[in-house]
């Protein structure tokens, strides 16, 4: 039996990066026993009694379009009886294959087995760092070293990711399997284009900020007179309102498509943005869309050259400065180009057929090297849901109408923060605090904004959370906000944050549910209550110390 640590990529699932490889693993398995294993997420949790921690028939959940010889299952792994479960599967299983190194956290101590191969799919402690997490990076490189050095193999998107573990792990001895993210794309035979006097460029994909939206918007103000523009994404919404900003909405055609209907839009379109950074993660990754680029001849637009391994393996482009410049080759070089980067494909799909040979004929290989976990439940629910805090900001806006947004230097401020703001003229008029991703329970919060003559005003909040029977601030919504829409105070300087993060992700879930309505309680049994939460997230602390002392003592070759 294998085991998948997953969701099962049911069709109506697969739509983005993540669930479509999934699905391509998935078809390799579908001759073989297996089950899936996918922690319930905090939105799934209909239970009437959420602290009810019984391990229950709807544990395994049996779809009914489930094919046969397939098991999924959704742990809550709140709950001790759960997380057994998921060890007895680890047991059973021939071979485990992880999808995403941020499954670690919940298989780390099964890695000692020798079983689990592991699906990188990204690195993930620099890509936290590039959306500005450096909190959360550190967690997951704080057991990303085990993860690599202790799977059975890697399983890598690009050669680049590969030798990117191989320079940050030196003497790295786990093999890597090198499968490139493709879908099942029937090339059209002809890749040429008719001229035509304006130039078609597409877009596909999210809004999110390593996308660069706002330099392909500013391409769509700069190149509209002679360019017809397409952007087919799920965040039509968000698109609208920042071309609607810039003034170029109406030269943009925005959708939705479904994969195949993308795939007959592309063979009628030029050019295609693929705008990354220079950073680790464009340089080990495998974008989807690059590759159907190359496949149904669009020519990519890029600001970043060196994307994983397709500049190694000669792909050709045009650079987003030539672009904004008209640099652009006649009409016969860009057909030339096109049949060019259609070889390029098809040494991409080389490299994934023998990719899914190698991890074929890998998951019959796999032999257990040890049986114990020590511990096998080492990382509990407070463990692995209590992340660094990050992406803590301020947003701040003017009587003259500008704005800013400031980032707050530590997520975790146990008594004050305080926050400059740029020196304006105008009274500042409304601050939001964005205290990062939820759910979690927080200390009541403050904000004190000090003026000029360093007087503090304190101005009324609000925010989507509500107030427990202890006094505290619960926000059950993932994004949470706190606002004081009416500041009014002139030239000010700075602001005076003031709160503590007591609860975070799971553990806060159950205490939002299991909380009884009243609101009143003794101020002894208050402080009582946040005197123990403080006393179990310093024991906390050096869990994971403890873990790998415990495995050095246990096995001295590993230390």
């Amino acid at each position: 039996m294998i085991l998948i640590y997953g969701y099962y990529p049911f069709p109506v699932t697969v739509r983005g990066g993540w669930m479509r490889r999934i699905a391509a693993v998935e078809a390799l398995f579908k001759d073989r026993p297996r089950a899936y294993v996918f922690p319930v997420a905090l939105h799934e949790r209909t239970d009437a009694d959420p602290l009810d921690y019984r391990l229950r028939e709807q544990f395994s959940v049996h779809f009914d379009n489930l094919p046969d010889g397939v098991r999924f299952y959704r742990p809550d792994l709140r709950f001790t009886a759960h997380q057994r479960k998921l060890a007895a599967l680890v047991e059973q299983a021939d071979v485990i294959y992880a999808h995403t190194s941020h499954s670690a956290q919940h298989l780390l101590p099964f890695y000692r087995t020798g079983k689990v191969i592991t699906d990188v799919h990204g690195i993930a402690p620099e890509e936290e760092r590039m959306q500005g997490s450096p909190g959360r990076a550190r967690f997951y490189e704080s057991f990303e070293e085990t993860m690599v050095r202790e799977s059975a193999a890697l399983v890598t998107v690009t050669e680049a990711m590969a030798d990117h573990f191989r320079r940050k792990y030196p003497g790295l001895t786990t093999p890597c399997v090198h499968l490139p993210i493709l879908d099942e794309i029937s090339p059209p035979a002809k890749l040429e284009r008719p001229s035509r006097a304006r130039h078609r460029v597409i877009y596909a994909g999210g809004i999110q900020r390593w996308q660069n939206p706002d330099l392909m918007a500013e391409a769509v103000a700069r190149t509209g007179d002679w360019c017809e523009f397409t952007f087919c994404t799920p965040q039509v919404a968000e698109f609208d309102a920042l071309f609607t900003r810039v003034g170029v909405r109406d030269r943009v055609r925005l959708s939705c498509e479904e994969p195949g209907d993308l795939c007959r839009l592309y063979e009628d379109q030029d050019f295609g943005f693929v705008l990354r950074d220079d950073d680790p993660v464009n340089r080990v990754s495998c974008p989807t869309k690059l590759v159907e680029y190359l496949a149904l001849g669009v020519i990519p637009i890029v600001k970043l050259a060196e994307i994983g391994d397709f500049a190694t393996l000669g792909y050709r482009y045009v650079t987003i400065d030539d672009f904004l410049a008209g640099r652009l080759p006649d009409h016969a070089t860009l057909d030339e180009m096109r049949r060019h980067n259609r070889g390029v494909y098809e040494r991409v799909r080389a490299a994934h057929a023998r990719g899914c040979e190698q991890l074929r004929s890998l998951t019959t290989q796999v032999k257990a090297k040890r049986t114990d976990h020590v511990p096998a439940l080492f990382l509990t629910s407070f463990d692995r849901c209590n992340l660094p805090r990050d992406a803590v900001r301020l947003d701040a806006r003017w009587s003259d109408g500008q704005e800013a947004t400031i980032p707050v230097e530590e997520a975790l401020p146990t008594d004050c923060r305080v926050v400059a703001l740029p020196e304006k003229p105008a009274t500042l008029v409304h601050l939001r605090l964005s205290p990062g991703l939820g759910p979690f329970v927080t200390s009541p919060i403050t904000l004190r904004v000090v003026d000029e003559h360093g007087t503090e005003h304190v101005p009324a909040l609000r925010g989507n959370h509500v107030v427990d029977r202890f006094g505290n601030w619960v926000f059950p919504e993932q994004n949470a906000w706190v606002e004081a829409a009416s500041c009014n105070v002139p030239r000010a300087r700075e602001v005076r944050l003031s709160y503590e993060f007591l609860l975070e992700a799971n553990e806060a879930w159950i205490a939002i549910q299991g909380a009884p309505r009243e609101r009143a309680v003794a101020d002894a049994r208050q402080r009582a209550w946040r005197a123990n939460l403080k006393n179990l997230a310093r024991s906390m602390a050096g869990k994971l110390g403890a873990w790998t002392r415990r495995q050095a003592r246990v096995d001295p070759a590993r230390s």
